[in-house]
């Protein structure tokens, strides 16, 4: 369960609790267990306007730098 109020700050658990595409990047997770991951996200609407998915790209490591996730946001939009 990737939602905010069991995941903390997350990549998908924030996408689905703000409804916007995003970057949760490195130091930005609330667990600390997710510290070196960064994660962009972009929900997925339906036809009715209702959030049916969320789109993820992950990954383990990164550079520093939350200007280094731009592509992969700017895909998963």
């Amino acid at each position: 369960d990737w939602s905010e109020r069991h995941a903390g700050t997350c990549g998908v658990g924030t996408c689905i609790s703000t409804g916007e595409a995003l970057t949760v990047h490195q130091g930005d997770h609330f667990d600390a267990t997710h510290i070196p991951l960064t994660c962009s996200t972009a929900p997925v609407y339906g036809s009715d306007g209702r959030l049916n998915a969320v789109l993820d790209i992950s990954a383990l490591t990164s550079p520093q730098p939350k200007a280094s996730q731009h592509l992969a946001l700017q895909l998963v939009k």
